[in-house]
């Protein structure tokens, strides 16, 4: 854990957050792909939080509306809430701030599927699409492919 986020987010918050992500992304039923709350996806979370102000803005109202809630429930976090009721809990929070929900969302999946462990569990390579590309199966006929690029011609002004 950064030292930031360890001194932004009190261990209530935290624990909350990484529940959250247990419930978004849950691990897979065969063991191979790891929760949410276990792949630094919190501290992705505080990274862009930090040199982002609208991710700032939305993950800090989620958060708020979670802490809210589990001060409503009576409970230190949602390790604490029983794990039936937890995705009540965040369909909960998704309801009382949906367009904030929306970017932490994203955020979340951004952290969690751009880790280097993912992306070879889906049959991608674990490095970053550029420089290099993606690779594309000599199957796929790349004209067709990029023949709706050609058409629509040049998108862009000569600098």
């Amino acid at each position: 854990m950064t030292d930031a986020a360890k001194a932004s987010w009190t261990k209530q918050e935290r624990d909350t957050i990484d529940a959250m992500l247990d419930v978004m992304v849950p691990a897979s039923a065969d063991g191979k792909l790891p929760a949410g709350s276990t792949l630094g996806v919190r501290d992705y979370l505080w990274a862009r939080r930090e040199d982002t102000h609208g991710v700032a803005v939305a993950v800090d109202a989620v958060v708020a509306r979670a802490m809210e809630f589990i001060g409503e429930a009576g409970v230190e976090s949602l390790h604490d809430v029983p794990q039936g009721e937890r995705v009540a809990f965040v369909q909960r929070v998704e309801a009382a701030a949906p367009l904030d929900f929306i970017k932490f969302t994203n955020n979340a999946y951004l952290g969690y599927y751009t880790h280097p462990s993912v992306p070879p569990h889906h049959g991608m390579p674990d490095r970053p699409p550029q420089p290099l590309g993606h690779q594309v199966d000599a199957d796929e006929d790349l004209d067709a492919l990029l023949a709706p690029v050609r058409e629509r011609g040049k998108m862009y002004i000569d600098a």
